[in-house]
Order: C-alpha cells, then structure tokens, then sequence
C-alpha cells in the first residue's frame, strides 16, 4: 500500500451509484468508496467496514463488497477480506466454520476454491482454535500408566503407557515400556500412537499408510517402525523407536544457533531422507521443528508421517490445517492445490532459515505470518536482510532463498535436489577451510585442462624460479585433502555405528562408544602412539571391536546399507583389525556383494587402506606357502609382493596412516624372511626397517 493510502484512508460514501451493493437490513447504509482505490487500499477499507459491522451486531454478506471489488482476479486482497469478514460474522452468529464455507460457496459457487483457500488460513490463525476443533474426535481418555496392545501370556497388554506425549484427535502418542522386548535387567522403550477405533475405514487406512512410510523409509534420519496393528479392545496404534533427546527447537534453545555448516549438514541429512520419500511419490506436508527430534548422538530424527500425502492428490481441508504456519509454503492454505514434492522442499529451506537467523522464514510475527500466507506479503527482501545480518555464507543463503521462494516453479524440483545442492556447498566450505596449497590442488584436479595450460604458461615465464622450488629440499605435505576427508568419514562412521547399534550385539552402549573411539587412531586420523594402538589390536579388547564391526556389518546389510560410505569406514577398520590379528581380512574387504577396492576411485583413502590390506594379507600368504612349501594358484611371485607392499608403506607414510605401515612393515619383514630362507634376494625397499637376511654365498 502507498504511503498516501495509509495516512488518508479511503472515504467511504453512501451515495456513489457505481460501487453500491445490495443493503443487508433497511435503512442499513451500503458500502461504497470513493476514488478508484488499489487493492491494498480497498482491502483495509473492508477490514475496517467488517470491524464496524462487527462491533454493532450488523450481518456481514459478501455481496456487500462485491460491487466495489468488480472483477475478483484482478483485487484478490480485497476479495480475500471480504469472505474473511463473511466467514467471521457467521462463526459469530453461531455457525460452524464448514457451514460457513458451504454457505458462501452455494451464494456464489464460482468462488468456491478462493473461499475454501481463505477459510484454511482462517481456521490456522483464528483466536476460537477453529483448526484443533475440526481435527478433534470424540474420545475417552486413556489412564496413565496402563497396559495396552495384544496380551502377552501374563494376559496384559504388550505395551505399557507411561507418558501421554501429544494428542492431535484421533491421534495420541504416549511413551511406553515394551514388555515382550524387554529384559529384568533392561527395559526397552518406545512410542505408541493410537488412530481411532479399528470399525473406522478412513482411521484404519491412515494406519495401514503411515505403517507402510515408515517400512519404505528406511533412512537413519527416519525413526524405525517397531509394530502396528490393532489391540485386543480393537484400537489401531502404531509402535515406533523412542528418540532419547529433544526436539529441534528445544535443542537449539538450550546450545543456540548452528554455525551454517552444521545447520546445512542438518538439513541435508533431512532431505537425502525426504529425497527416498520424495521417489515414492510421498510428500511430508508438516516438516517442521516440532516434528524433528535430536538424539543423544547429535542426529536430527524425523518422528511424525501422520500428515503424509501422496504426489499430485488433493489434499482434504484437515490435511491444509495440519501444516505448520511458520514453516509453511503459501500453496498449502489452498484445499484445492494438488500435493507436489516443493511443498517439502519449501518447508525444508524454512527450517534451514529458521536455524541460520533464528526467525520463521514466513514472518517475524503470527500479523507478518498471516500475510504472507493470504498473499498480501512480499518477504524477499527482510529475508535477505535477515539472512545477511546472521552472517550466513552467500552461497547458503542463495540456496536458502531458492528453496522459501514463494513461487515453486522457481525451487528445487524434490528433497534429493535440495540435497545435492547443500552436499555440494558443504564440500566447497570444506576446501575453503584447507590452507591454499591444498585448494590449489584440488582446483586442479576438477579443472585439469585448465590446470595444464596455466603450469605451461608459468613455466614458460618463472623457469628459473620453478627449477630453484625443484632443487630446493623440502618435506612432502602431511596433510592434504585426503586426510582432511577420512577425518569427517572417520567422525561420522562412528555416528552412523551408534546409530545402528542394538543389544543383538551383545555389547552394553558404554562399551561399544568407547570401542568406537579407537577408529580415528587405527585410520590415523587421531594423533597416537603407533606401537600402542598396534598392541591393543592384539588384545582381547582388540578382538570385541573386531566382533562389533562384524554385526554391524550384518546389521548395515540387513537394510542395504553396506556401500554407504559410514558402513565402508567400518568395514575398512575391520580389515585393518583382522589383519593385525592375523586373521583373513576378506570379511571387511567384501560385504553385501561390493569390494571396497572397486566401490571407490583410485587415490580416495578408503580404497588405498583396502589395497593396503590386501596386499599385506597376500604377502603374509606367500610366505607362510614358502616355509610350508605350499602354494596357491593367483597368489602373486614373491618378488612382485613385496614391490607392491613397498608401495603401499610409501602411500600410507604420506598419508600418515602409522598404525597400517607398522603392519605392512611387519608383513614385509616375515616374507623377506622366509625368501631368505628359501635362497631368494628379496628387492631392496625403502618401506622396511630392518634389511632382510641375505641368502648365503657359495
């Protein structure tokens, strides 16, 4: 609205013959404006005139406003004013709001979609709680604590209530104790939700959807489905894993805001979760902070599906309401709209929003909120104030803005796309947190030919300076990108390994934590004593770390997870261990039908320490055959493993991994050992510490 407009308010006129409408009582004065306002303009004029009406008692038709509006499509804010001030004078005089919506629609049915719109944004914003009262259905209150669920042979239910967590009628979701899974010594907990009554069809097939989201979503942002059906007093439930935590908004209330590359690395995780939902055909529709739980390891869970709708089906009014305001797209106020992929992908960049400014990406307040909901709000530019002010890294913030752009043609078309564009931003901050000499090169390495030309050019310019850098001695870099990447895969493999965890294992969570701590300083990517941590290898301890990345193993498998990069970590620390302990490391190199060796590219440091292992156990083979005098066919001729095992010390010296180049050095002393009990010379290496025996002269 012009500055004008809102200083002097439109004069309203009882006499102006072209914006007169029908008078709703005798003697009742017409509403009619004078000048040809804007849309703006007119829309607080019939808030005003709504108010006045109000106030006195006076009925509020929406053909009162008609004439002053004309044709609707060209003042849609005046038009959403006038059935907002309609829908509020019946719920005044008593009507319900679905009455309200029907009345109107049948006095002027080519409105229909436009006053279901505006109802839905009424109902969300509306002081009478509107929105809760058309979700709710009758029912009785279930006493805390109780039993509940099939009945075990003790004849009580399988599940017993201990906390009532939420209620959105029908539903209600307790926390409760699982008494078939549990131990005297350990009680197991979980969620219960309860839909309804089994003899209500559209309860029972909410279930059997939700039950169904929760198989295909098998995702380690996405809590595990433990049982559905229906109890012995017929009520439909749901059984989920309890999330040991918080909720997102209480967790980041209690430690503050992320730093942008952990709220970036959050929301990613939440999309490639999405992303699986998002392939078949299945949108969220209430993502929302509330809706997130953090675990005690620091993972962002997705706990709620009960809002889900399928790809391209139009959403019931229920469905509208059960969005979030603040984290919302426009779209969704509109019982009309089809359900589309960007409905997520909107509310995953308002989280995201959220956690980088610390305001809702739809307003600074419930006024601003509204607005922009109805339409009558531009939020672009405080947005990029806001995003600009939390020093939020250009680059996020643009792909932030596309994912809240009002427009959904304009963002990213489904969650997995929204994913690979944070996944790409996070691996650009990472380099950029590298010193330069490691940007440098791996600049280089994604820009090759243009690489090429600029050496050829500098050479050709500084060839005496260059020849000086040659000839003047200086140590190989210790730390480059490769190391910096096995420290995050490190980190997070041990997340992902807490995340998987379950007492199937047989390892109380204490101990397996504290196991899990020794990866980073068998990979090297942790500062240790290399003797040290090759003796515990060794010892019984040693061997339950082995025995817990082994199920784990089985446990990645079982939901076909064993390529993912966190399951390739472990699975390489396990080879590495069974090495060590002179086992056949082939179990940690081949699982779930891939091989580390051919799943990675060459110089990725997973691969590197898998063709390091390999070529350790084949060297240990062939001279284990050369004292027994028992060979093999593939295994390779003594000379050719110990110049690849030569190599292998060489990468992993670079590579600082000191722990693998103590067994490989042990592996290359025992083979040159039995070479030279065999009268075979063994090739000079730089790898090996002590020189081996020389075979004896005639």
């Amino acid at each position: 609205m012009d500055a004008a407009s809102r200083t002097n308010p439109p004069v309203v006129s009882d006499s102006s013959p072209s914006a007169r409408s029908a008078q709703d009582e005798p003697g009742d004065a017409p509403f009619a404006v004078a000048g040809n306002l804007s849309d703006d303009a007119l829309a607080d004029a019939i808030d005003r005139d709504v108010a006045d009406r109000l106030v006195r008692g006076l009925p509020v038709p929406l053909s009162r406003f008609m004439g002053a509006i004309g044709e609707s499509a060209r003042r849609p804010l005046s038009l959403d004013a006038a059935i907002d001030g309609a829908l509020r004078a019946l719920a005044a005089s008593g009507s319900s709001l679905t009455e309200a919506v029907g009345h109107l629609a049948a006095e002027h049915p080519a409105l229909r979609r436009v006053i279901e719109s505006t109802a839905t944004i009424s109902m969300l914003f509306g002081p009478s709680g509107a929105a809760h009262e058309a979700l709710e259905s009758s029912g009785d209150e279930r006493p805390i604590p109780s039993r509940f669920g099939k009945a075990l042979p003790d004849g009580k239910g399988r599940y017993e209530l201990v906390e009532a967590l939420g209620e959105r009628r029908p539903a209600r979701v307790f926390r409760a104790i699982d008494h078939l899974l549990s131990r005297p010594d350990a009680q197991v907990e979980v969620v219960v939700k309860t839909l309804g009554r089994a003899d209500d069809q559209a309860q029972l097939d909410v279930a059997i959807e939700e039950a169904r989201l929760l198989r295909v979503l098998r995702h380690e942002a996405v809590v595990d489905l433990v049982d559905s059906g229906v109890s012995d007093d017929a009520e439909v439930y749901l059984v989920t894993e309890f999330v040991h935590g918080a909720s997102l908004r209480d967790h980041l209330d209690a430690r503050g805001r992320p730093t942008p590359s952990e709220g970036a690395r959050l929301v990613a995780s939440l999309a490639h979760a999405m992303g699986i939902a998002h392939r078949a055909g299945v949108i969220h529709c209430d993502l929302s902070p509330a809706n997130l739980m953090v675990d005690r390891d620091g993972r962002v869970r997705i706990v709620d599906l009960g809002s889900a709708a399928h790809v391209d089906s139009t959403p019931a009014l229920d469905r509208a309401l059960r969005g979030t305001p603040g984290f919302m797209p426009p779209e969704q106020g509109d019982p009309s709209a089809r359900a589309a992929r960007t409905l997520d992908v909107y509310a995953l960049g308002a989280v995201l929003f959220w956690m980088l400014t610390g305001q809702s990406a739809n307003g600074r307040d419930s006024k601003e909120i509204e607005a922009l909901l109805r339409g009558r709000a531009d939020p672009r530019v405080w947005r990029s104030e806001s995003l600009l002010a939390a020093g939020v890294p250009r680059g996020l913030g643009r792909i932030t803005l596309a994912a809240i752009d009002i427009d959904p043609s304009r963002r990213p078309p489904d969650a997995e796309a929204l994913a690979r564009r944070l996944d790409h931003w996070l691996e650009e901050d990472a380099r950029a947190q590298l010193p330069w000499q490691d940007q440098a090169l791996s600049w280089a390495r994604r820009h090759p030919r243009m690489a090429l030309l600029l050496t050829i050019g500098a050479t050709a310019v500084v060839t005496l300076s260059i020849m000086t850098l040659w000839l003047t001695p200086r140590e190989v870099p210790r730390r480059g990108v490769a190391y910096t990447l096995m420290t995050a895969r490190s980190d997070r493999a041990q997340a992902y390994a807490m995340s998987r965890y379950d007492r199937s294992l047989r390892i109380d969570r204490d101990e397996a934590r504290a196991l899990l701590a020794w990866l980073p300083q068998i990979l090297g990517t942790a500062r240790a004593p290399a003797p040290a941590v090759r003796e515990w290898m060794s010892t019984p301890e040693g061997a339950r770390l082995a025995s817990l990345l082994s199920g784990l193993q089985i446990i990645a498998g079982r939901h076909g997870e064993s390529a993912q990069i966190d399951s390739s970590v472990l699975r390489a620390t396990l080879a590495v261990l069974l090495l060590a302990q002179q086992r056949d490391p082939e179990p940690g190199l081949r699982s779930g039908g891939t091989d580390l060796e051919t799943q990675f590219s060459p110089g990725d440091p997973i691969r590197s320490i898998a063709e390091s292992v390999r070529r350790g156990a084949a060297a240990r083979a062939v001279g284990e055959g050369l004292r027994t005098g028992r060979t093999k066919p593939g295994w390779p001729a003594p000379e050719r493993a110990l110049v690849d095992l030569d190599q292998s010390i060489r990468e992993n010296i670079v590579a600082e991994r000191d722990v693998i180049v103590l067994l490989l050095r042990e592996q290359r002393d025992l083979l040159a050992a039995a070479m030279a009990a065999r009268s075979l010379r063994p090739a000079a290496s730089i790898g090996s510490t002590e020189g081996a025996a020389a075979p004896p002269r005639n």
